[in-house]
């Protein structure tokens, strides 16, 4: 029996199937290891041909096959209409790939749609009953020592890594069985004399990108100024040139959004900035990187990609896909034509507009922030169809989207 109810912006949409309620989010333990998979450990896995196959998306997967066949489909309006947003972008998509064809291996065309059809489809609607009855305080503990784990690990395997010249690999665990002993040769961490930080993530890159986007909700529920102090210079040393760019932007932001005091919201601008600066200083100084560094003129070597799909802009597109280059708004441009891009920006950004139908707060504005931090910096790199990436996009697109997610709502005392 199908069960509907209100459709007013401000009630729930409910379907009901009729089998028992199965909430995945009740159980900690399954909560644990989502944490453990999605964040701390997002690379454990084997492959399949050349197709990933990681534990985390594995248990997410058969979570939410749990939750489509067992479960109560209680969906938020908002979520509905977020999801919507993605319905341009995805029929565009199709149509592409079935008139201009696919140039790539089949890998990266299930990545494409786990992306952009999965995982919304998975946060925004499947999950959407499990997310407006999260335990908050419960998940933010998780999310919080997740991230100072993989902070503390990035630092211990950068030194590990400069002392040894090998990586410490964990095959199933903290590499891919897959890719085992392929971190130096085929994940880019290279940077001249000395290899980039990449703590669990095997790439510095992604590592970086993954933690700017979650980097405003980590500062606000991590009390611990040290703790916030390891985890930037984590992202520091992963001498992305990216990576740096989006911890300059949330500096800049953070203070804005999440400190109401104008005075303590200059300080901690100010204090943040001169640390920052200082590390890189300290970095480029120390490796002996020239100015040219920071200034490269050809955009470490995007600057073909740029010119490449600008010549090549037509309303709609005429090539094939064959993956997407690591700038996302150029690589929506050259694959799907100017009416990909609009649709990818309406698909990505449009549901932001639904947070201002929600009470304002400080943890849903650092919330957020980290979505805005990604876009921006999706100018660069996007790392689109890397795992975990667009996993926390959706995650926390749905989380924002939360009807009780006000700051009274957490634990009145620090979370530890």
């Amino acid at each position: 029996m199908l069960v509907y109810q209100s459709t007013e912006f401000s009630h729930m949409t409910h379907l009901r199937i009729p089998a028992p309620y199965f909430n995945i989010f009740h159980s900690k333990v399954i909560l644990f290891i989502l944490c453990l998979f999605l964040l701390v450990f997002p690379k454990g896995g084997i492959k399949i041909g050349d197709t990933p196959l990681t534990w985390g998306y594995l248990f997410l997967g058969i979570t939410s096959l749990f939750s489509f066949f067992l479960g109560k489909w209680t969906v938020a309006v908002s979520r509905i209409v977020a999801f919507l947003c993605l319905i341009p972008f995805l029929t565009v998509a199709a149509g592409s790939m079935m008139w201009n064809g696919v140039e790539i291996t089949l890998g990266w065309v299930i990545a494409f749609w786990i992306t952009f059809l999965f995982l919304p489809f998975v946060f925004l609607f499947l999950l959407s009953d499990q997310i407006e009855n999260l335990d908050i305080n419960y998940f933010l503990k998780l999310f919080k020592n997740g991230i100072l784990f993989i902070s503390y690990y990035g630092i211990f395997l950068f030194l590990f890594k400069q002392t040894t010249g090998k990586y410490l690999e964990i095959p199933f665990l903290t590499v891919n069985f897959g890719d085992l002993g392929m971190l130096d040769d085929f994940k880019c961490n290279s940077r001249g004399i000395v290899s980039k930080l990449i703590s669990t993530y095997n790439n510095g890159q992604l590592f970086g990108i993954s933690m700017i986007l979650l980097l405003p909700l980590y500062c606000y529920v991590q009390k611990n100024p040290w703790n916030r102090f390891v985890t930037k210079l984590a992202l520091l040393l992963t001498l992305s040139r990216t990576t740096w760019i989006g911890l300059f932007l949330n500096e800049i932001l953070f203070s804005f959004f999440a400190v109401k005091n104008r005075g303590k919201a200059s300080i901690y601008l100010i204090a943040g900035m001169i640390v920052m600066c200082s590390g890189v200083f300290l970095i480029l100084n120390y490796y002996n990187f020239t100015p040219l560094f920071l200034l490269d003129g050809s955009f470490g070597g995007r600057r073909g990609t740029i010119e490449l799909a600008l010549q090549e802009a037509s309303f709609f597109s005429t090539h094939p896909f064959d993956g997407l280059s690591e700038m996302a708004y150029m690589a929506m441009l050259y694959i799907f034509g100017i009416i990909g891009l609009i649709a990818y920006i309406f698909a990505m950004a449009g549901p932001l507009v639904l947070f201002f139908s929600k009470r304002p707060s400080k943890i849903r504005n650092c919330i957020l922030l980290g979505l805005i931090n990604y876009l921006i910096i999706s100018f660069s790199d996007g790392a689109t169809l890397y795992i975990p990436v667009l996993a926390f996009y959706w995650f926390l697109m749905s989380l924002l989207l939360k009807k009780d997610l006000d700051d009274h709502s957490m634990a009145a005392e620090p979370i530890l």
